[in-house]
């Protein structure tokens, strides 16, 4: 199982130094603590800030290690003036999440494509022959039926190579509303689609609208990474999309959310005890709970799961939800908080990733219209240890 806390002489021992070393580090900010529940004058110490700090020290002593690490959760390696995370908030273009959410979908696409709230964007319609392109393709989930129709649409579309910001936009805005099409089985108007989404699946319009905005970007992902490298190649947006889309099914990316509602099947019949057993054997980690760019808990799950109250849920959410956080003190992701609202509103799996996906596009966008603008190609290289 995931390690969360330490005590003061267990981060001492592993950073070779004195104990009051450590307090010396708390009170530079290097180490975050706080008090033991319980316990007077008794701290606990954040894991992950002791790791970091021991391979912070490492790399002064041995750089060339910085790059390689750089690309699991390490040092930012791209500059960006899209997203912004800290401990605990998210900045789209420097205005925070929970001011954002107080909006609506449109607008924060506006802010994230064009750095502004108050433009209105014009919409493409949905292609003619969209049911006759899906037909071969009905038995596939969701976003692989989106997935799988792209280079039709791109064949169709005359400006399909061009990568000025609005013609990549126009790209995103048609595979938004084609998804969108896909998991509602109807042809809606962009402008109204929180609203129709809300109607189709019996949410909460201010619920679709927060889980929208708050999924559409998230800095560096492995999806919108994978989309950046695509496009620094200058292949066409649709086969960026389709790249950055491929990469989120991922099991250990938006495809976790599938993990987590089986999760939630067995809180049905098992206890949550067993239910931790279960993970900490299988998989030393717990799906839907922690994430290493957040001690303090994922700000974005923080948010969608105020608007959705454990009273809103059924009992054994808000029980498997509860004693994992008791036990293990870690805290939702993003994916529970999407799996918990399909559970409750008796959505698939699938549908949930569609969400996430259909979200996701909009910071793909975003990405791929920076990268081109860029004109660099991305190309990290490798160091062979090799025979």
């Amino acid at each position: 199982m995931t390690q969360t806390y330490c005590s003061a002489q267990a981060a001492a021992d592993y950073l070779n130094v004195k104990v009051s070393t450590i307090y010396a580090y708390v009170s530079r900010g290097l180490i975050r603590s706080e008090e033991t529940s319980g316990v007077k004058r008794n701290r606990r110490y954040r894991w992950d800030d002791v790791k970091q700090l021991k391979q912070r020290t490492q790399l002064r002593k041995h750089p060339e290690e910085a790059t390689k690490l750089s690309l699991f959760w390490g040092q930012p390696i791209l500059e960006s003036e899209i997203t912004r995370l800290t401990d605990d908030d998210m900045f789209y273009r420097g205005q925070p999440l929970t001011s954002l959410i107080q909006t609506d979908f449109e607008t924060v696409l506006n802010i994230l494509w064009l750095d502004t709230g108050n433009e209105k964007m014009s919409w493409p319609t949905l292609p003619k022959n969209l049911k006759i392109l899906l037909k071969p393709f009905k038995k596939l989930d969701m976003l692989s039926q989106l997935q799988a129709i792209i280079p039709l649409l791109m064949q169709d579309n005359p400006s399909a190579f061009l990568t000025d910001k609005i013609s990549v936009i126009k790209i995103g805005q048609q595979l938004m509303i084609t998804l969108a099409a896909i998991m509602t089985g109807q042809y809606i108007h962009f402008s109204q689609i929180a609203r129709h989404l809300s109607g189709h699946f019996g949410i909460r319009i201010q619920l679709i609208n927060a889980l929208l905005i708050l999924c559409a970007d998230h800095e560096l992902n492995t999806s919108t990474f994978t989309a950046r490298c695509v496009a620094s190649t200058q292949a066409s947006p649709y086969a960026a999309i389709n790249a950055g889309l491929s990469a989120l099914s991922g099991s250990k990316h938006g495809g976790m959310i599938a993990e987590i509602m089986r999760m939630f099947s067995q809180a049905k019949h098992h206890k949550p005890a067993n239910i931790i057993k279960h993970y900490a054997q299988t998989q030393n980690q717990i799906p839907g709970f922690s994430h290493p760019l957040y001690p303090k808990g994922d700000p974005r799950a923080k948010i969608l799961l105020e608007l959705f109250p454990t009273s809103k849920q059924p009992k054994y959410l808000s029980k498997v939800k509860e004693f994992i956080q008791s036990k293990t003190n870690q805290n939702p992701s993003i994916d529970y908080a999407i799996a918990a609202i399909c559970a409750t509103h008796r959505l698939s799996a699938d549908m949930g990733l569609a969400l996430f996906g259909l979200s996701r596009i909009a910071g793909f966008v975003a990405h791929i219209n920076e990268q081109y603008q860029l004109n660099k190609l991305i190309r990290p290289r490798m160091h062979y240890i090799g025979k």
